[in-house]
């Protein structure tokens, strides 16, 4: 099965999903999808019967805004559910769209209420899950009110390597980083040329690293000064 040799069988959503793959009715079996770079798997509105988790790739969830400008709201790591309100609610507000090959596990929302429902373990992973995702937004929030595009930046990056080392996908504060200028700037509401500003400064005071589609950060305490709010 999927699940077995699944390295993200400890997080949150696994745990309470898959809770014993040993008994027949101990776990939801999902379904495995994959999509193609830049392809949306969800649409804003659109009805979705199914709670989805990034396996493999990164994703990002967005929404357009009356002046047609677009605005990350999370960016999908390895391991994260698209939205937690999927987990109880057939349609989002916002659409979801991969950056890079994704694979992504697909769970009946019905089976999987059934089962946690049953399971107060399992229901408490996820509640864990849900005030983990609204911390998470309410930090961007402050991030995106109240901070320098500097303080941003790299409050971001931080967070990308922080979330990829726990769950083991990183090392010594180098991860994947298929992110493009646009995209930085879409998740922090900066235009794509002060982005380019700002990492060049950050480059040049030699704190991070980009290339190859990798990003190590040479100088975590200086980042996370950076980051701290003032």
């Amino acid at each position: 099965m999927l699940c077995h040799d699944c390295p993200l069988r400890s997080l949150a959503f696994c745990s309470a999903a898959v809770a014993d793959l040993s008994r027949e009715d101990g776990f939801v079996r999902p379904r495995q999808v994959t999509a193609r770079p830049r392809q949306t798997i969800y649409r804003k509105h659109q009805k979705l019967d199914d709670v989805i988790l990034i396996r493999e790739g990164w994703a990002v969830r967005f929404t357009v805004g009356t002046n047609n400008r677009r605005q990350i709201l999370s960016i999908l790591l390895p391991g994260d559910v698209i939205s937690t309100a999927a987990i109880f609610k057939n349609t989002l507000s916002s659409s979801v769209q991969t950056t890079t090959a994704v694979s992504y596990c697909a769970f009946d929302r019905a089976e999987l209420l059934r089962f946690i429902e049953k399971r107060p373990g399992s229901m408490k992973s996820i509640t864990s899950l849900c005030v983990e995702d609204r911390e998470r937004c309410d930090q961007q929030l402050i991030a995106l009110v109240t901070r320098s595009a500097e303080e941003r930046i790299a409050f971001l990056m931080l967070d990308l390597c922080e979330r990829m080392t726990a769950r083991g996908l990183a090392h010594d504060h180098e991860i994947p980083f298929p992110l493009t200028q646009q995209h930085l700037a879409e998740a922090v509401g900066l235009t794509q040329v002060h982005v380019n500003r700002v990492l060049r400064r950050l480059r040049e005071e030699d704190l991070v690293e980009i290339s190859g589609g990798m990003m190590r950060i040479k100088n975590p305490a200086a980042m996370k000064s950076i980051a701290q709010p003032r």
